[in-house]
């Protein structure tokens, strides 16, 4: 190639196999020393560059002058961040506690908030102390001195401190900000030292120092928090206390009495948050008409004190307080009235007969009938029972239970009224008078036949005195006033070993259920059909009794109530085998998460009784009988057909109406789409719509049919109707839907639903995963 060969013009290429050969390395030539040096006359700059660098000057000098631009008539633009610095920087570090502050406008007294004796700070005007300042007032007021910021220096101006002075004293130094006027376009002027450059402020400095003296005056009658409030005091007239366990009680002056805490501490607060209004000078009021009224103690042992004067001056309807030194002030009249703690209407007993939590139980004693006992220990319950030395453990999901119905029980105060006997009368012992509601106490037959002692994990102790034969039930709360029980009160109250027993029936744990069956009891002429459910892919499929809705008419509402039911099974108490035919059957197929699958199998009896396949009859809870009588099928269909119909062929029993309807729009007219003009035909669709099932039942339907229906739909097949009195039957079925009296809650097979049954409390049962 024609530039390899140029490259190497005149170099040997070496043979194959030859050593390569070692040129010598050319030496550099040395610089010769006779070469001219540069002076400082060559150096110099020519004229073009000259002209050029000045050129560029002028340039520079016209864009920075720019004298062909208008005058800037705006306001003078600062920027805070640059030059700025804190008024007071040493705030940071400062205690506030022991800092007062003073702040005097234009000729004026000086106004001073200084740290009051037993903590907080207080107001003062001159040589006048007014009175209490707000933690709240004095945190802005530190906030706004800690954080001021010094924009700029304006150099040295004349007459600043006429404006106001602002001064912080604090054990190791003092600070002084003297202020002046106004800065065009923002901000006072203030000096911090008096020989010093003036700085422009914040205007907020110059506001501080104009504040009304008693702005800075708290106006709520005491600043403390209700939480913090242990004690109240009226003299030895009465005394409120709230023990360790949180609860206020009666100490003295009055009948020993347990206090709703909501309602003493809303009082307590309406109370100290009263705004005083108008402030009275203290001079202006008789020393001797003002009277001690009420001592607050707070959780850290101190104490305030409240007296009350007379009518506030041109004020009749509020009354004069003295909270403390300072200046006086009026609140409402009503607000000092005497606290009504034993009036059945003002709500200050607790309500609860025992209102402890169950987490801070550590002792329950029973003293009569029988003296028993339960301490918990380690979170372990253990038992004793009288005369009895050792301890024995008791299932704790028991003692729960039974503590929890013993706190759901109400109370209220037993009046005139409320202790008259259905025969009309006084209780014995008390005067005449309609709409009397004295207490009844005297004369009034009180003859306890159950005592309980609670223990709380503060050492506070509850004594219960009932007498359970009553009606209403009556109780004493520690020698207190007597209390009406409302309702009826738990069976089990006298407790023993085996109240506390293992009482669950069944071990089923959510999802576990995967087939449930409703059967009618064995060798039992019954009216339950069977009714019969298994989970297939994560949901719900009906296999009885056969529907023209399939899967669709399982009401999941009801089936998640009855898995609930079968879930939380519990013994009331155990009874003696029934004599009475049993209702139903509920077979179930379990499927634990742990271990072989099993087959539950339960009996219901009347009268909320119950046999577990293995276990002894026993009474549960109303809520769960009423689940336990539910059936699974949906108890409306006529509404789901004819609302989801394409069109109906309504025929009388005779045949001698038959009319074919179309749906549209989700109303019903005619072969032709005119509207239905057939008032009685439309009242009766109406009707059909509205009608509930009271249940399901085996066997041919009383009576004769009245209508059939035959339903078209678009989703599913054809749904053949039968309409009898108080009936309606698929045509062909073995079972029929009995409809649901107006106005009766569904009583499902005699047994009554439940009072207290909440379905918002159900843990629903999740489907299965299979």
């Amino acid at each position: 190639m024609s530039g390899s060969s140029d490259k190497n013009d005149g170099v040997a290429e070496p043979a194959e196999g030859d050593a390569p050969a070692e040129r010598p390395r050319p030496t550099s030539a040395r610089v010769s020393s006779s070469r001219p040096r540069p002076t400082l006359e060559s150096m110099r700059p020519r004229g073009g560059t000259i002209v050029a660098l000045a050129v560029a000057g002028a340039a520079v000098t016209l864009a920075w002058a720019d004298p062909f631009a208008k005058p800037d008539d705006g306001l003078e633009l600062v920027n805070n961040r640059s030059g700025g610095r804190r008024v007071f920087p040493t705030l940071v570090d400062a205690d506030p506690n022991k800092a007062t502050i003073e702040l005097q406008a234009t000729d004026g007294p000086v106004v001073r908030v200084v740290p009051a004796p037993g903590g907080g700070h207080q107001l003062m005007h001159g040589d006048v102390l007014l009175g209490p300042v707000t933690d709240e007032d004095f945190e802005g007021l530190w906030s706004s001195l800690r954080l001021a910021t010094a924009q700029r220096s304006a150099g040295r101006r004349d007459r600043v401190g006429h404006d106001g002075v602002i001064r912080i004293s604090l054990p190791d130094e003092t600070l002084t900000l003297s202020l002046g006027g106004a800065v065009p376009g923002g901000g006072v002027y203030g000096a911090f030292e008096a020989d010093g450059d003036t700085w422009v402020v914040e205007t907020e400095m110059l506001m501080l120092v104009q504040q009304p003296p008693r702005s800075w005056l708290a106006k709520r009658l005491l600043p403390i928090d209700v939480d913090r409030v242990t004690g109240l005091g009226w003299g030895d007239e009465l005394i409120l206390t709230r023990a360790a366990d949180g609860f206020w009680r009666v100490r003295s002056g009055g009948t020993p009495a347990l206090l709703s805490s909501v309602a003493v501490e809303h009082r307590v607060g309406r109370l100290m948050r009263a705004q005083l209004d108008p402030f009275v000078e203290r001079e202006a009021v008789a020393s001797e008409s003002l009277r001690p009224w009420l001592v607050f103690t707070t959780d850290d042992g101190s104490s305030r004190a409240l007296l009350v004067g007379g009518e506030c001056p041109g004020h009749p309807r509020k009354q004069l307080v003295d909270r403390g030194p300072g200046l006086l002030g009026c609140v409402p009249t009503e607000l000092l009235e005497r606290w009504p703690l034993l009036e059945p209407d003002a709500g200050m007993l607790e309500s609860r007969l025992v209102p402890h939590d169950y987490g801070r139980i550590v002792g329950i004693d029973l003293e009569q009938p029988s003296a028993r006992r339960l301490i918990r220990r380690g979170g372990q319950w253990f038992y004793t029972g009288e005369g009895e030395a050792e301890v024995e453990p008791v299932a704790e999901a028991e003692v729960r239970r039974w503590y929890q119905a013993l706190g759901r029980l109400e109370v209220a105060l037993l009046t005139v009224d409320s202790a008259t006997p259905e025969g009309g009368g006084q209780p014995e012992g008390q005067g005449e008078g309609e709409g009397a509601t004295e207490l009844a106490l005297d004369g009034l037959s009180f003859e306890p036949d159950w005592t309980l002692v609670v223990h709380a994990d503060t050492g506070e102790q509850l004594r219960v005195t009932c007498q359970l034969g009553a009606d209403p039930v009556l109780c004493v709360r520690d020698e207190g006033a007597v209390l009406r029980v409302l309702g009826e009160p738990p069976r089990n109250l006298a407790f023993e070993a085996e109240t506390f027993a293992e009482r669950r029936l069944t071990q089923v744990g959510p999802g576990e259920v995967r087939e449930l069956e409703i059967l009618p009891p064995v060798d039992v002429d019954s009216s339950t059909v069977r009714q019969s459910v298994h989970a297939d892919m994560g949901a719900w499929q009906l296999d009885a009794p056969a529907h023209v809705d399939d899967n669709g008419a399982i009401d999941e509402v009801r089936l998640e109530n009855l898995l609930w039911a079968l879930r939380s099974l519990r013994a009331e108490a155990w009874v003696d085998p029934p004599s009475t035919a049993p209702l139903r059957r509920l077979v179930a197929e379990v499927v634990p998460e742990r271990g072989a699958r099993y087959t539950l199998e339960v009996t219901v009896f009347p009268d909320c009784i119950v046999e577990v396949e293995g276990q002894r009859p026993a009474a549960v809870a109303e809520a769960q009988c009423a689940a336990l009588a539910e059936d699974l099928l949906f108890d409306d269909p006529l509404r789901f057909w004819l609302e989801r119909s394409r069109g109906v062929e309504i025929a009388d029993a005779g045949g001698d109406t038959s009319v074919f309807l179309r749906r549209r729009d989700q109303q019903f007219v005619t072969d032709d789409n005119l509207p239905l003009d057939d008032d009685a035909l439309a009242a009766r669709l109406q009707g059909w719509i509205d009608w509930r099932s009271g249940g399901v039942r085996a066997g041919e339907a009383p009576g004769d049919f009245e209508w059939t229906l035959d339903v078209r739909r678009d989703f599913g097949p054809a749904a053949q109707v039968e309409i009898g009195p108080g009936w309606v039957r698929l045509r062909g079925a073995n079972w029929y839907y009995v409809e649901r009296e107006p106005g009766d809650d569904p009583v499902k097979a005699g047994l009554e639903p439940s009072d207290d049954f909440d379905p918002g409390a159900i843990d629903l049962d999740p489907q299965p995963e299979l």
